[in-house]
């Protein structure tokens, strides 16, 4: 069983963070189909994470083929900090920004921002892949996450051709079980390199499937292609991306270091620094408001990155709180106690 922190994945962690920033940027004024475009190339990002769960949750399995209740409730225990830490940060910003407080309760939920429901989506998969594991019948998992993924990529538009309209929110809500499985499979799978180079045209055949599909439903319905969210195209795609990440040889460097590090940072709270960004080019910026906008993904990048190391370096106390990493907020804690009595 692998469980060691691999630098594929860590690498594509970073390059997940840099994918979910370009498929929320608001691009301006460029033409819409590269727009559409660079969404749809955007895709596999939520799904890798998705499967990245999975993968080192498989570490956790114990000699009885089940997951120990206590390893599950410390991760989600992790993820409702992180869901309640963040949307505070969110809902006072906005408090700063407009004036008023608006607090509701599928905040509780769903989070005080559009991205955070995926923080919520895993708390759900860590539960549901516990739930069925512990049944220990292979079967039954293999059947509901087979069934889930069938229903994201019908309710994401096939069904119109059915003459239905099926919410497509709660299937990809519930995406977070078949892809922590899937994670959780290629944990036990080793390929080899012929095989690994396979994974990348299959990837790249997902990625042709996705744009396909994408565009056969907007010929049939007239539904944008940028909306589609999770095509058979997405699946393939994104499976093939994981699994090379997952088995691809490649030492310690920076920017597996940033994935590590830094790529949950960047997904909490690059809305932030788009609406800085934002906010500068309306005030300060000018004449170059088309070109801001145009880079604007690599620039909230870039500044995402930034401002996590920095609050790692400086603010120490700050960093692991804004994570969700309780334990390292307390242990810094009681350091920084224990080194001031020591003064005296």
């Amino acid at each position: 069983m692998k469980s060691a922190r691999l630098n594929g994945i860590d690498l594509g962690r970073m390059l997940g963070a840099f994918f979910v920033i370009l498929l929320h940027a608001d691009y301006g004024n460029m033409p819409v189909v590269y727009v559409e475009n660079l969404r749809l190339i955007s895709r596999w990002a939520l799904p890798f994470f998705f499967m990245a769960s999975g993968y080192f949750l498989a570490g956790k399995i114990g000699e009885d083929g089940t997951i120990p209740l206590k390893s599950v409730t410390r991760s989600i225990l992790r993820l409702m900090v992180i869901q309640i830490i963040t949307s505070s940060i969110y809902i006072l910003s906005e408090f700063a920004l407009n004036g008023y407080l608006n607090i509701k309760l599928k905040f509780f939920f769903t989070g005080a921002c559009f991205h955070l429901w995926f923080i919520s989506s895993l708390i759900l998969g860590y539960l549901g892949i516990w739930l069925l594991i512990r049944i220990k019948k292979v079967w039954i998992i293999r059947l509901v996450s087979f069934s889930l993924l069938l229903m994201a990529i019908f309710a994401d538009g096939y069904d119109l051709y059915f003459h239905q309209e099926i919410p497509f929110s709660p299937f990809r809500f519930l995406l977070s079980i078949p892809l922590m499985y899937i994670g959780l499979i290629i944990s036990n799978v080793s390929i080899t390199k012929r095989v690994s180079f396979l994974c990348i045209i299959v990837a790249a055949l997902g990625l042709y499937l996705q744009y396909s599909e994408a565009n056969l439903l907007y010929t049939w319905f007239g539904i944008h292609p940028s909306d589609r969210q999770f095509l058979f195209g997405t699946l393939l795609m994104s499976v093939s991306v994981f699994c090379f990440a997952a088995n691809v040889q490649i030492g310690n460097n920076l920017f597996s270091q940033i994935g590590a590090k830094y790529s949950l940072f960047v997904y909490l709270y690059h809305p932030l620094i788009f609406l800085l960004i934002r906010k500068l080019n309306q005030s300060i910026i000018s004449g170059s408001g088309e070109t801001i906008e145009r880079f604007s993904p690599v620039l909230a990048f870039l500044i995402c990155v930034g401002t996590a190391i920095a609050l790692n370096q400086k603010a120490p106390l700050v960093y692991p709180l804004m994570n969700g990493h309780t334990n390292d907020w307390r242990r810094l804690i009681r350091l920084r106690r224990s080194e001031k009595g020591s003064m005296f």
